[in-house]
């Protein structure tokens, strides 16, 4: 699990499933910038939007 970051912005996306060397992304959300106690509920969404997604 990854994170793109917007600094300026406070804006963050969520990649799910990536290696270095792949060619594509599984993106499944953005927000901005969470709180540290809410952190692990938006990777924990990432997690459940990617599963739903691929069937994995």
């Amino acid at each position: 699990m990854d994170e793109i970051k917007h600094v300026s912005l406070n804006l963050r996306v969520y990649v799910v499933g990536f290696s270095p060397g792949d060619k594509e992304l599984f993106v499944t959300h953005g927000t901005i910038k969470p709180k540290k106690n809410r952190v692990a509920k938006e990777v924990a969404k990432a997690r459940a939007i990617y599963k739903e997604g691929t069937g994995a």
